[in-house]
């Protein structure tokens, strides 16, 4: 007969939860993809259902993961403070200062640019104000909540307890650049996203929650997406 103390402790999140809310977010984004497929996705097909459908895949699987965990708001832990919205001001600082640093290494080792990611290739050819909406929702909103809930909300915190704050920030770090190289094109900016990671995972691990987290990964869109929007009416 097993004993209560054999029994497994669900209060905390496994790295295998991470890999199932990873599976619903590949899963959903291939559904998405196959409805709107044949021929090229469009801006308003890839950022008004694709992207949203993908990233719901992985929010809503987290948020099922987290009903069987006592209590399950805290294991969201997507608590937001006041003081979490000047993260979009760090987010933003970051993703000028490091889009200037490979701006530099890009030019000196390479010399010339590098091809657009296919995410940012698509929103760049945002045209009507609809258009732009579904693009700054789904980039700024919708896209850093469902990365924060998989890679630092259950990743990282089934990390802390095996691997000891330190690896657990770096491999959940490595782990969501790694997912952008779904796209060849991301391969150069992957160094940007380690550290961008390595950031979110700190201000996780110092505060216990992930708004802050959540506001400067959207502050470090919203920069992307507000350049994309400058050139494109330019």
């Amino acid at each position: 007969m097993t004993s209560p103390d054999a029994t497994p402790d669900r209060s905390e999140w496994r790295p295998r939860d991470a890999l199932k809310a990873l599976f619903w977010w590949l899963a959903a984004g291939i559904v998405a993809y196959s409805m709107v497929l044949p021929g090229d996705v469009s801006t308003g097909e890839l950022f008004g259902f694709v992207f949203p459908v993908q990233s719901f895949g992985a929010i809503a699987s987290v948020t099922w993961m987290a009903r069987t965990r006592l209590p399950w708001r805290e294991a969201l832990a997507i608590r937001i403070a006041w003081a979490d919205w000047t993260g979009l001001l760090i987010g933003a600082g970051l993703q000028i200062g490091l889009a200037l640093a490979l701006a530099v290494i890009i030019e000196t080792l390479f010399r010339g640019s590098l091809p657009d990611q296919y995410v940012v290739e698509v929103a760049s050819v945002a045209i009507g104000p609809m258009e732009k909406f579904m693009v700054m929702l789904s980039l700024v909103v919708i896209g850093p909540v469902a990365e924060e809930l998989l890679f630092r909300g259950v990743l990282l915190r089934s990390l802390l307890v095996r691997q000891g704050a330190r690896r657990a920030v770096w491999w959940s770090a490595i782990g969501f650049a790694a997912l952008h190289l779904l796209d060849p094109n991301a391969m150069m900016v992957t160094p940007a996203l380690v550290v961008l990671g390595v950031v979110l995972g700190r201000e996780v691990v110092r505060t216990g929650r992930l708004g802050r987290a959540v506001a400067i990964h959207a502050g470090f869109n919203l920069v992307t997406v507000v350049a994309l929007f400058a050139i494109g009416s330019g």
